[in-house]
């Protein structure tokens, strides 16, 4: 179990907590859904002041996932932008995470609609940055994708895997959502189908307090992978 270390009235983690057995029961791939509004309190602020909080949920979760040792971090933030005002909003949060990636030396992947998807897999963190996304539309496009790749056989799963926005890395094991909004919003529809959900309960942003009470929570269930 992933300790929580006291320091300054915050919690930390303990990238090498093991269980005895010595395999790591962190999550390989953690999806985040990170909303403008975050929370009750949050909603009633004007817009122009949601953005930060935005952008400062999204960067500290991403770091304390790096942090934790997961390898694998597909983050969707959603905004409230008029679509005259998103592009803005959405340059900012992609130029905001790419100084963090490269401060934690990890690679940030940048999908937006209609984009070739990244068919590689790579060992080490990689942090996947989702934009303009819709889960419905993402299953879409790779139908398409692997249709045009010339392949006559009917498809098959793996035939789709390498056209979806998270590529070849492995499946959400866990999705966090900050809010108390208890909806995925088709987020990773098609891969995050056995993963395990939490939702912040909290009034007050998401803390790293949240955070590491999350993958404490992911450890102790019980996972049946749709069985």
């Amino acid at each position: 179990m992933l300790p929580l270390l006291h320091s300054s009235g915050e919690c930390g983690l303990d990238r090498a907590a093991q269980p005895s057995g010595g395999r790591s029961t962190l999550p390989q791939h953690l999806g985040v859904v990170v909303d403008s509004w975050g929370t009750p309190l949050a909603g009633l602020l004007p817009r122009r002041f949601r953005l930060p909080r935005l952008t400062r949920t999204m960067l500290d979760v991403a770091g304390w996932a790096c942090e934790a040792g997961i390898s694998t971090i597909s983050i969707w933030p959603i905004t409230d932008d008029v679509p005259g005002e998103r592009a803005e909003t959405e340059e900012h949060i992609h130029r905001e995470l790419e100084v963090l990636c490269r401060s934690l030396g990890a690679p940030l992947l940048v999908c937006e609609p209609g984009q070739k998807r990244c068919p590689v897999s790579r060992r080490g963190v990689m942090v996947i940055l989702l934009l303009g996304y819709d889960g419905r539309q993402e299953v879409v496009l790779a139908i398409r994708q692997a249709l045009r790749s010339g392949q006559c056989k009917p498809l098959s799963e793996d035939d789709l895997r390498p056209h979806l926005a998270t590529g070849m890395q492995p499946e959400p094991d866990l999705v966090i959502r900050t809010s108390r909004i208890r909806s995925h919003e088709g987020f990773l529809l098609w891969q995050a189908v056995r993963s395990e959900f939490r939702f912040h309960e909290g009034l007050r942003r998401f803390s790293r307090r949240e955070f590491a009470a999350a993958l404490r929570d992911f450890e102790a269930r019980d996972r049946r992978f749709g069985a």
